[in-house]
């Protein structure tokens, strides 16, 4: 637990801007994507135009609000420092969350219907016969 600890001290809370975005984005991506650009609204809201476009570029949406926030924020780490390079740094939070958000569904839904199963040792297995 003490090495835990230690790594999330050293490697993750330096850090804590990008992975902030990184699961607001994941979060936002998803109720935008149930509520705001759905079908419905891309068929029959006019200008019809945009809504089919927003629907059809959801996934860039993260990255362009990343450099929109790197465009802010210039400054969200030490190392990280100006417009190009927050804004890539945001960008790339943005872009990894739709990689994140589809690989945590996935195995969350493997898990839901049984077609993922995970064992563990001493967990899993049922205990020796003496």
């Amino acid at each position: 637990m003490e090495a835990l600890l230690d790594f999330v001290d050293r490697y993750v809370i330096p850090h804590w801007p990008w992975f902030t975005w990184f699961f607001a984005a994941m979060i936002l991506g998803h109720i935008f994507k149930r509520t705001l650009w759905t079908k419905q609204n891309a068929t029959k809201k006019r200008p019809h135009w945009f809504w089919w476009w927003m629907r059809k570029t959801m996934a860039a949406h993260p990255m362009v609000v990343g450099v929109g926030i790197g465009f802010i924020w210039t400054a969200p780490e030490p190392a990280v420092t100006g417009f190009p390079a927050a804004s890539g740094y945001f960008a790339l939070a943005g872009m990894v969350s739709v990689w994140g958000f589809e690989l945590g569904r996935g195995i969350f839904e493997a898990f839901l219907h049984r077609k993922l199963d995970l064992k563990l040792p001493g967990f899993s297995d049922p205990p020796p016969k003496d």
